[in-house]
């Protein structure tokens, strides 16, 4: 059962209270304020049906409880365990066998599939005497088992009747990788990048794969160690945001880098092809903004042809090895990467005969993942759900290339991969997966100082119900795929793995519920991925965080986030460099956040009164005279650590920021990042929380200097390399060194 985060209210004698409580929908919360607000009934109602249950009604609500009761006492075992393995010893299991057999000792056989750390199984057997009104019993064998995902399955005989009880049980490490660990005892800084801004040259109009391997290059000249990225997620056709996907277990292939499929070199029809397509790849370079369905058209049209050529090579027995490779990434994907394959294959097929991409209003047979008639359509497009499959494995290894590069430059991090909190109500997560899914909600966060209003982000949320009885599998390989070719991982929104605000449809922010999750168990499989990738983990613990957070990340190894804009004091003043967080990974902003160059000239400020996101002038004018005095405050910091030199004139944006990244330098955070446009003094932002498509241009804004450029002025590796040599031991007991 999803636990409740301290501090929230016993309920009451009513139904409805005492069904939210044994569901985990929680009766109120705390604002960033402080303030208690009540999460009103109706939104518990709706919160309530999302997750299966009917609660219209006190009678209903009962009869609701009841069910609830019924499933979990007809349940032999739980269905998933997540234990660390310093809990193992002395554990005892709950049986449930039924209240008529209680009194007679019984009998209760196990066998125990055990996963090694090589991924090979083995299995143990045994049996245990359960004493009458007993309940529960102890495993009894003479090891601890390894760190793994184990299978235990439980056989009792009681008179005329067979009992059976499965579990899935994770056995976990203490922690997942610590920063020291990683980085060997010494503080990292780092570059942030959002990817698909990157402009070059040599590109299409989106940064690619090739980018990113230059760009590790860069940032590791000027000692960085480490990239971190936008999610790189597959998106849904004419969706931008990197945080809304369709999928987050497979990767965006607009990402690939169309000159470095190997299959070019082998077909002289493409080059030419490419030659001819020499002004539409101009104008896509020259653009501001990234224009996602010219972008797409060009680049999945270069590529059907190479996959024609990889499947002509293959049916030749040419270039044997990338067969293998090809086979082997199949294998290691399974089914699920023949469903995604699919379910692109028809979403490109429906759009073009019926103008609908969205799975929703697919005929209804298309829309079971399993039935027949996907299956039917998969073989009648047998090369085009192939063309699908190929893009994964030429994305896969093209990240994994940009990966490699980074070590060789000797990262000690090396790529800081992002896993968006949710996936996109039309997208294949969604379709695939719809039985854990809970529908007619989406995911949010409620009203605080920089969203009034509150926000709905238009995701529909993983029923945590639903996600246990299936042994938490799906977050399993969310990590894992994530977790692929990196040094690290962000969990954007990490406060979800506690509780998560879900908005009935056309509420608002300001009308949802919080629904508990299971908050041991999802941190402790994230523990045993973490150790696995070898990857230390950072959270965005930024909003209304429950109580409980920060010692929560602490337990498990994960890092915070902390943002300068939010360090102020109480008395507006920004604390010195040594009184900085020491467990986080520190930043000057975000991508929900206005630049440095924006926040120095207020020019966010502007732009959120011409969105309407400030009510009128008088709003406009009440925020610049408090960015006035922020940036007061921020100017007496930074010349109280010697950073700044007192003058009478205001000094230069360069400065400024050159003496922010140089103080966010001297915490003692272990990781501090730096943003590629912070850089460069780029002011427009990536995104505008609260505006939509229609208002701003949201994840499209591309950077005004190419890559080629920028890797080659010594001014910006000279302001990068900055953070390096103002770094100290990042609150570490050994002292820095390189």
């Amino acid at each position: 059962m999803p636990e409740n985060p301290p501090g929230d209210a016993t309920p009451t004698d009513r139904a409805l209270d005492r069904l939210a409580a044994r569901l985990g929908v929680l009766p109120r919360y705390r604002s960033t304020g402080g303030e208690w607000v009540t999460c009103g009934d109706e939104a518990r109602r709706e919160v309530i049906a999302a997750l299966g249950y009917d609660a219209s009604s006190e009678a209903h609500a009962r009869d609701a409880l009841a069910a609830v009761e019924r499933a979990a006492a007809a349940a032999v075992i739980e269905p998933v365990r997540v234990t660390t393995r310093a809990e193992i010893a002395g554990a005892r299991l709950e049986v449930r066998l039924g209240e008529s057999v209680r009194d007679r000792v019984h009998e209760v056989h196990w066998t125990l599939e055990l996963e090694s750390e090589d991924g090979t199984r083995r299995a143990e057997y045994g049996a245990a005497t359960l004493g009458a009104g007993s309940s529960r019993f102890a495993l009894p064998y003479p090891w601890t088992p390894p760190p793994g995902y184990h299978q235990l399955t439980l056989t009792a005989e009681t008179g005329n009747r067979s009992w059976r009880g499965e579990q899935r049980w994770v056995v976990v490490p203490a922690s997942s990788t610590p920063a020291a660990e990683k980085l060997g005892g010494r503080p990292a800084f780092g570059l942030c990048v959002n990817l698909y801004a990157v402009a070059s040259e040599r590109g299409w109009g989106i940064g690619d794969f090739t980018d990113l391997a230059e760009l590790c290059r860069f940032a590791a000249a000027a000692g960085a160690d480490f990239v971190a990225l936008n999610p790189l997620h597959v998106l849904l056709p004419g969706d931008a945001s990197p945080y809304a996907p369709s999928s987050r277990l497979f990767l965006n292939p607009l990402y690939l880098d169309v000159e470095a499929v190997p299959e070019l070199r082998h077909d002289d029809a493409t080059r030419a092809w490419l030659a001819s397509a020499g002004g539409q790849l101009a104008r896509l370079r020259a653009a501001r903004l990234l224009d996602y369905g010219a972008v797409e058209r060009l680049k999945l049209a270069a590529l059907r042809r190479l996959h024609r050529v990889f499947r002509r090579r293959r049916q030749r027995g040419e270039d044997e090895s990338r067969g293998r490779d090809y086979d082997a990434f199949r294998r290691l994907e399974g089914p699920v990467l023949d469903a995604f394959a699919a379910f692109q294959a028809m979403r490109a097929l429906f759009a073009e005969a019926e103008g609908c991409d969205d799975w929703r209003s697919w005929p209804q047979p298309y829309r079971r993942p399993h039935g027949r008639a996907v299956r039917e359509l998969a073989a009648q497009h047998r090369e085009l759900v192939d063309f699908h499959r190929w893009l994964q494995f030429e994305s896969d290894r093209q990240l994994g290339l940009a990966a490699a590069a980074a070590r060789r430059a000797g990262m000690a991090v090396g790529l800081v991969r992002d896993l968006a909190l949710g996936a996109a109500a039309g997208g294949f997560d969604a379709w695939y997966f719809a039985d854990l899914h809970a529908p007619g909600v989406e995911l949010g966060c409620p009203p605080d100082a920089f969203n009034p209003g509150g926000q709905s982000w238009g995701l529909p949320p993983l029923n945590p119900h639903a996600m246990r009885a299936d042994g938490h599998r799906l977050w399993q390989r969310l990590l894992r795929h994530n977790l692929r070719h990196a040094g690290g991982l962000r969990l954007d929104h990490v406060l979800g793995l506690v509780r998560q605000l879900w908005i009935p449809a056309g509420a608002g922010g300001a009308g949802g519920a919080y629904v508990a999750q299971p908050a041991a168990e999802l941190f402790g499989i994230l523990a045993l991925e973490s150790r696995r990738a070898g990857a230390l983990v950072v959270g965005e613990d930024l909003g209304t965080v429950p109580a409980g957070m920060d010692p929560l990340l602490a337990r498990w190894q994960v890092l915070s986030t902390r943002v300068l804009y939010f360090t102020r004091r109480q008395d507006g003043t920004f604390p010195a460099a040594s009184e900085l967080p020491r467990r986080a990974l520190l930043l000057a902003t975000t991508h929900d956040l206005p630049s440095l160059a924006a926040w120095w000239s207020g020019d966010d400020l502007a732009l959120r009164r011409a969105l309407g996101l400030l009510a009128d002038g008088a709003a406009l004018r009440r925020a610049r005279a408090a960015r006035d005095d922020e940036r007061r405050a921020l100017l007496a910091r930074l010349a109280a650590e010697g950073l700044l030199a007192a003058a009478d004139e205001p000094p230069s944006f360069d400065d400024v920021a050159g003496a922010v990244h140089a103080f966010l330098a001297r915490s003692p955070a272990p990781l501090v990042g730096v943003w590629l446009e912070d850089l460069l003094g780029e002011s427009e932002p990536v995104n505008v929380p609260g505006a939509g498509a229609a208002q701003y241009p949201v994840w499209r804004r591309r950077l005004r200097r190419s890559l080629e450029s920028l890797t080659a002025d010594p001014a910006i590796a000279a302001r990068l390399a900055t953070a390096r040599r103002q770094q100290g031991d990042g609150g570490f007991s050994r002292p820095a060194s390189r």
